[in-house]
């Protein structure tokens, strides 16, 4: 038997990637406000950090299972997680926006978006994002 973690219901999920926000991890506005819809990987001062399609997001956060399966209790192949984040994208903001009304970034932004992604451990754990709700 699984045994799955219950999400919290107040529980919000970056719009572009899927991962649960915390208010250490969320994206910023133009003004430097966060953004309350988008993490800082997906989305820094005003703009997404990279012009992916939907696909390429699939294809680079299902790097990530083995996280996905430790919260989940689940035992997803990489090619099993990319079927879910499939089904699932289409539901979120960014995916089901049309392309010309989302704000892109510049290809420097790119750049550093990948250079930042180099060091995934700096991703937090969903554990550690629910440990700092509760305080």
């Amino acid at each position: 038997m699984c045994k799955k973690q219950e999400t919290p219901v107040n529980q919000h999920f970056c719009q572009s990637c899927g991962m649960p926000l915390s208010n250490e991890i969320l994206g910023t506005n133009a003004d430097g406000s966060q953004n309350q819809e988008y993490c800082q990987y997906c989305y820094k001062d005003g703009a997404f950090t990279g012009d992916f399609t939907m696909e390429q997001m699939i294809d680079f956060c299902s790097q990530f299972v083995e996280q996905y399966n430790a919260d989940s209790g689940q035992q997803l192949s990489r090619d099993e997680y990319k079927e879910v984040l499939r089904q699932y994208y289409p539901n979120l903001k960014r995916w089901s926006t049309p392309t010309e009304e989302l704000p892109h970034a510049a290809s420097p932004l790119k750049q550093q978006f990948i250079d930042e992604m180099k060091d995934i451990s700096s991703f937090p754990s969903t554990d550690q994002m629910a440990s700092t709700r509760k305080l």
